[in-house]
């Protein structure tokens, strides 16, 4: 069954320019277009929905991320057509954010999240209208920590001052080097079937067994990367949990996970990790492309140094 919102608008005078809403709940909210209005119109009725909803999602979210907020408003503006409809082309919703300890990365990642996955009201206006997103961050003794453009232009958020700097012409740091693909793995039915035809069809040696419900092969030479994995098991395990029919992960040095983190987090990526794997003496860190494709950079202590697998 259809989740529905059901409303009654009622007229408060005989002009018919003023309106009460209802809800369910017995609620009430003003509407008024009037020469000598007194109450917000439709029109900023649809602004003040669109912060309300993203405010909230961004007060939830980083309260999730245990970033104390003292203080917290949402200013918005539209510019709109000339003629009829006169529909905004253009919203801007700036998010002023007050607080002790509060990190960059943590705010522009919570407005990210708002506008892409949780606000309702955003995904329910024509998605032609511009909808662009800043943050300033404060301390809560109102010193300055940061202020950055976030979503539709994807912007470097510089330390504040007033100003945010394009990629054109600031380039976040450069990420370390990529050494190709470090696994590919594929779910499969049964594991000893699919070992079988890969190590004596295919001809790959195998490099470990874990368990029954996992193995894994060398691609190529013995030692040398990317390996093939093998798993009877959903491929949401962990930080990886794509839950898809295959997954794998891009090799970089070990000693380049938390500069990764950290340059990854500054665009506005939520990255889950690192996470350890004292066997291959590796650290991971997980984050999602536009399409939710679960991409893993594995940071290998054997491409630190000559030290091998």
């Amino acid at each position: 069954m259809a989740n529905r919102t059901v409303l009654h608008l009622v007229t408060v005078e005989g002009a018919g320019l003023r309106f009460s809403a209802e809800n369910g709940k017995g609620a009430r909210a003003m509407l008024d277009t009037g020469p000598s209005r007194a109450d917000l119109s439709p029109v900023e009725t649809l602004l003040v929905a669109l912060g309300g909803c993203e405010g909230m999602d961004v007060i939830s979210i980083l309260r999730k991320k245990r970033q104390r907020v003292t203080a917290y408003e949402v200013e918005l503006s539209g510019d709109r057509r000339e003629t009829h409809p006169r529909s905004f082309t253009r919203i801007e919703v700036v998010h002023r954010v007050k607080g002790e300890g509060l990190t960059e990365p943590a705010v522009a990642d919570a407005v990210r999240l708002s506008h892409e996955k949780y606000c309702t009201v955003r995904h329910s206006i024509d998605p032609a209208i511009e909808v662009l997103h800043r943050y300033e961050i404060q301390e809560a003794d109102g010193t300055s920590v940061a202020a950055g453009v976030s979503i539709p232009t994807v912007l470097y958020a510089s330390p504040v001052g007033a100003r945010t700097l394009e990629w054109s012409t600031l380039a976040p740091p450069p990420p370390a080097a990529r050494s190709g693909y470090s696994e590919l793995i594929l779910r499969v039915a049964d594991v000893d079937r699919a070992l079988a035809f890969y190590r004596d069809v295919v001809g790959l040696a195998l490099e470990r067994r874990d368990s029954p419900t996992w193995a894994w092969l060398w691609s190529g030479a013995a030692g040398a990367s990317p390996r093939l994995g093998l798993t009877s098991r959903p491929l949401s395990f962990g930080a990886a949990h794509t839950g898809g029919p295959a997954h794998f992960a891009i090799a970089v040095p070990r000693s380049a996970i938390p500069a990764e983190q950290a340059r990854l987090q500054a665009l506005g990526l939520e990255v889950e990790g690192p996470i350890t794997f004292e066997a291959w003496k590796a650290d991971s860190i997980y984050f999602s492309d536009p399409d939710a494709n679960r991409v893993e950079l594995c940071g290998f202590q054997h491409l630190d140094s000559s030290e091998g697998l």
